[in-house]
């Protein structure tokens, strides 16, 4: 039975409050909290606490609940671990790590190992510990109107040039354990060169953390990937994510992988660009498609939807469809331009993309090979092969 000093108090919020104190001095005492409160928690994991994050909290701002939540999310990744969640409400957050590189733009919110990161709470005081449903007749979480964003505008309000280069970033310490779900990244500029020039909504190298119900919009990178740029990642899930006017000076508009392995359910990659490859640009990588939309993306030399270079592609066998239309290409392929690569897929539509050469829909140079099974062309246009123009085939 708890003491009656703990009786009155709500048992996560006392736990949570313990915990976060021990934090601060990070844990060097757990074995003694675990040896303390293991009678009054019963079966509670005292190792994963759940930290509260709204921008206009007003309370003590320790990150106990929605009235003392963090004020920004920097704070609750600084003593976040494994196990842990952070809580997000609705709200504009920008990155403000310290970082001993003089470089002010360097400030990026990183991911941690094991921590489950959502968005998209109304923050209501009282609903701590909701994940869902409603609470006074309200929605305790609902990313779509209630929108948390992530901004790398860090400097002059509405300058691109002194924007954070990455907002989120991921290295090969994460793992499969760690989600963002619910976010909305946007205003990222990578142009610092070296691995500044990739990534500007995301930085991923060699992570494979779970990205889920995200939005990436307005991010630029002058190398590749404007919205998510990925290297060496080989376990990496996506699912119902939406890149949307991002852009890529060379390669990868929406997004660019470089030798990794996502896995894509539910994508949604609408009007970006890049000079190869505007909304996705692959390179030595194998890639799982599960239903979605490429649309409306521009490429001003190969590849308006896809440009796949030494990849393979499979769009996996189920209804869950996937749209390629109304991508655009300068030169050759408008929805899918492949360079030694090998396209495998099912229940897959182009629909009125077009190229000013060859392969309105699908491009395969002599190198490539495309493999197709209730695969739809309609309204696609090119000089050459207005539906798919292969090297080695005769173009339809």
């Amino acid at each position: 039975m708890l003491s009656p000093i703990f009786k009155f108090i709500p048992i996560n919020l006392w736990v949570n409050s313990l915990k976060i104190y021990f934090s601060t001095k990070r844990r060097k005492s757990l074995g003694y909290i675990i040896f303390l409160v293991y009678g009054l928690a019963w079966s509670q994991n005292l190792l994963a606490m759940t930290l509260y994050v709204k921008s206009n909290a007003v309370g003590e701002n320790n990150g106990f609940s929605w009235q003392d939540a963090f004020l920004d999310l920097q704070s609750a990744l600084m003593i976040a671990q494994i196990g842990d969640q952070i809580w997000v409400a609705q709200g504009i957050y920008t990155p403000s790590q310290p970082n001993d590189t003089g470089d002010p733009r360097d400030v990026t919110f990183k991911l941690i190992d094991g921590v489950k990161i959502y968005g998209g709470f109304a923050g209501i005081i009282g609903s701590e510990g909701l994940f869902s449903g409603l609470f006074q007749e309200q929605l305790v979480r609902d990313p779509n109107n209630y929108e948390t964003i992530l901004s790398g505008d860090i400097g002059i309000s509405g300058s691109d040039i002194d924007n954070s280069y990455h907002v989120v970033t991921s290295n090969d310490t994460i793992t499969s354990s760690t989600l963002l779900d619910g976010f909305t990244m946007t205003t990222g500029y990578a142009n610092g060169g070296n691995n500044k020039d990739f990534g500007g909504g995301l930085y991923n190298s060699g992570g494979n953390p779970r990205l889920e119900n995200l939005i990436f919009k307005n991010n630029v990178a002058t190398n590749c990937g404007g919205g998510i740029y990925n290297l060496n990642s080989t376990d990496l899930v996506l699912k119902a994510v939406k890149l949307t006017h991002n852009k890529a000076i060379q390669t990868g508009g929406g997004m660019c992988n470089e030798n990794s392995s996502p896995q894509l359910s539910a994508i949604m990659i609408i009007s970006n660009s890049a000079t190869d490859g505007g909304g996705i640009y692959n390179n030595n990588s194998i890639l799982v498609l599960n239903g979605g939309y490429v649309k409306e993306n521009q490429a001003s030399n190969n590849g308006g939807g896809f440009y796949n270079q030494d990849t393979t592609l499979t769009v996996t066998d189920n209804p869950n469809k996937v749209i390629i239309q109304s991508n655009q290409a300068s030169l050759n392929g408008g929805g899918i331009y492949n360079n030694n690569s090998i396209l495998t897929i099912s229940y897959f539509s182009f629909e009125g993309n077009s190229a000013a050469g060859s392969g309105g829909g699908l491009y395969d140079d002599m190198t490539s090979r495309s493999s197709m099974h209730h695969t739809f062309f309609t309204g696609n246009q090119a000089n050459n092969g207005g539906g798919w123009y292969g090297e080695n085939l005769n173009a339809i």
